[in-house]
């Protein structure tokens, strides 16, 4: 005869008798909406992506609790009493199943089964609306949350990097960081921000460090809806950044279901540097190099060199140091220079050795041939090289969209300018590049188009000295010369005459010559020629202008001569400026034109 104490059906009944099944069945289905809701409510709290696994954690414990309390215990109508053996039981004390138990563990099927069915069907419903929704994508600027603020640079650095290493997925539209800057700290409801920034998706984050250990948590945002669909928080210790940096762009992409080639997880897993010491000052250096003033240039480029000197092969470095040293001949003096150019392409140079994947480097190195060697092929060819590598960076989308401008390419550089305000749609300088391209197209410009980039490029930075210049081309372009001198009072208003760029001042004296205000013209030109004598600066353009306006073509003529041998650097755009056009037909203008060796200009 059959052992009963060891037959597993008689355990099962016993299980049910003990109601050991219908209280799991039940806690499982409790548990299921517990944790679905608390996903939910954590999302929309913004409450760190941990809290999700602990609440696992402690419905699991909670779960082994449960089925001791529900082997020992029985509830009766006469309480909570300790459950009986079944061996002490007499028939008639058996008891006989209860229907509410019946009917809660019946629920509870139905409720675990609608759920999955739910998340199946809801996933799937998400899934194709993410497949259809175009990829473009904002990184905000991450919030700080550490006491010490001398680290503030690492809360900046990894949002940039992130940003980076999305931009290397050709499947994302990243919009730029001189967009997304501008809503730091700022109270705009998502929505809004997407929609300013035309991004679909919108990435939030918070840094922390202290003792050398980092906590960053993210979040990925549907910004038209607001609605939360992922978020995690990663930590490790400060030498971890590199890897945290990685894992959070691929986190990302999986949850906008993008599939990295195998070229792309290698550009994001790639470290920028093994030096944690020469990457916290490459960090500070960046840090500074953003305030865009002439002191912070300074230290930035010590700080470039200290990352350098550190690390000799850090390819990310060079290049932000000689973008440094660009932008000090570029925009800090009344006139831009030559001072530090050999240092800048020096350093690109190295950039581009250690690191040939650096797109970055390849828009300054085609800046410089164009500027300053005159190589219109070799620019032409780093300009494509480094579109090709990075489309997105906002720089050398601008600078190549001047170049084709000059090399008049007009219909190229229109297209190139038009998608630069995609990417980077709060840059006030990505529309003025774009006015510049569309008012030198002559006759076949789109005027109405110019001023309506004018107005929204006002509205970003009111009275940028730029944006009036360009004005005063505007209304010039029309025949409106009145007009177009308000905007050259309206420069002297906001800046010292001997702050304002050489080409403002020649573009003016030019105008107020043509109005036959002669003496002030004349003024104008005596404070070039003085920058001339006092500053030593070598451009002749400006003057030429003025002796233009003024009716003296030879003297005009005899400058841009000078210009030529001085490599004046807006001899550039002796292809398109129209303040030169009464000298086209001349012949030593043409033999200036002769050895520019400008390109075939067939647009």
């Amino acid at each position: 005869m059959p052992d009963k104490s060891k037959n597993p059906f008689r355990f099962f009944q016993e299980l049910r008798r003990r109601k050991v099944i219908r209280v799991i069945t039940v806690y499982c289905a409790a548990a299921f909406v517990i944790i679905e809701v608390s996903n939910n409510i954590a999302d929309s709290l913004n409450l760190p992506g941990q809290i999700s696994k602990w609440i696992v954690i402690a419905l699991a414990l909670g779960l082994i609790i449960t089925i001791i309390l529900s082997w020992i215990f029985d509830i009766t109508p006469e309480g909570i009493q300790k459950t009986k053996p079944v061996e002490e039981l007499k028939a008639k004390e058996r008891p006989v199943s209860s229907n509410r138990w019946k009917i809660a563990t019946y629920v509870s099927i139905v409720v675990i089964i609608a759920l999955i069915v739910f998340n199946i069907f809801y996933g799937s419903l998400r899934a194709v609306r993410l497949s259809r929704m175009e990829k473009s994508i904002a990184v905000l600027p991450f919030r700080y949350l550490s006491n010490d603020s001398s680290q503030v640079h690492f809360c900046s650095g990894i949002q940039e990097e992130v940003l980076n290493d999305l931009s290397s997925i050709k499947a994302l539209s990243v919009r730029s960081r001189t967009s997304t800057e501008t809503y730091k700290d700022s109270d705009k409801a998502t929505p809004v921000i997407g929609e300013e920034l035309d991004a679909n998706f919108l990435v939030e984050g918070s840094f922390g460090l202290e003792k050398n250990k980092i906590k960053v948590w993210i979040q990925l945002i549907i910004a038209p809806k607001d609605e939360h669909i992922w978020a995690n928080e990663y930590e490790g210790e400060l030498t971890d950044i590199f890897t945290v940096q990685s894992e959070i762009a691929e986190d990302i992409a999986g949850a906008l279901e993008v599939i990295l080639t195998a070229e792309e997880k290698s550009i994001i897993e790639e470290k920028t540097t093994g030096n944690i010491e020469a990457y916290n000052h490459y960090l500070v250096g960046n840090y500074l190099f953003h305030h865009q003033d002439e002191k912070s240039f300074l230290k930035a480029i010590d700080q470039y060199l200290k990352a350098i000197e550190l690390d000799p092969t850090f390819a990310e470095a060079y290049c932000q140091l000689a973008f440094t040293y660009f932008y000090l001949d570029m925009w800090f003096v009344p006139c831009p220079c030559f001072e530090h150019v050999e240092e800048a392409y020096s350093n690109v140079a190295k950039a581009i050795a250690y690191d040939p994947k650096l797109g970055e480097a390849y828009y300054l190195l085609g800046d410089i041939n164009y500027m300053y060697e005159w190589d219109w092929k070799t620019a032409e060819e780093n300009f494509v090289k480094g579109l090709e590598i990075n489309p997105d960076f906002t720089f050398g989308r601008i600078e190549y969209t001047n170049f084709l401008t000059s090399m008049k390419h007009f219909d190229e550089a229109i297209r190139i300018g038009r998608r630069t305000i995609k990417i980077d749609p709060r840059n006030h300088l990505a529309y003025n590049e774009l006015v510049f391209t569309l008012l030198l197209n002559g006759d076949n410009g789109d005027d109405e188009e110019a001023l309506e980039l004018l107005n929204i490029s006002n509205e970003l930075l009111p009275d940028f000295h730029q944006t009036l210049y360009l004005q005063t081309l505007y209304y010039t372009k029309l025949g409106q010369y009145d007009k177009a001198l308000s905007y050259w009072e309206k420069m002297k208003e906001l800046d010292s005459i001997n702050l304002i760029a050489a080409v403002y001042i020649g573009t003016s004296g030019q105008l107020l010559g043509f109005a036959g205000r002669e003496e002030e013209a004349l003024n104008l030109l005596n404070e070039l020629n003085r920058r001339v004598i006092e500053e030593g600066f070598e451009h002749r353009q400006p003057q030429a202008w003025i002796y233009i306006g003024l009716g003296e073509k030879e003297k005009a003529l005899g400058l841009l001569e000078e210009g030529y041998v001085k490599r004046d650097l807006w001899m550039i755009f002796l292809n398109i400026i129209p303040y030169i056009d009464s000298l086209r037909s001349h012949e030593r203008f043409q033999a200036i034109m002769d050895k520019m060796n400008f390109p075939d200009t067939d647009n």
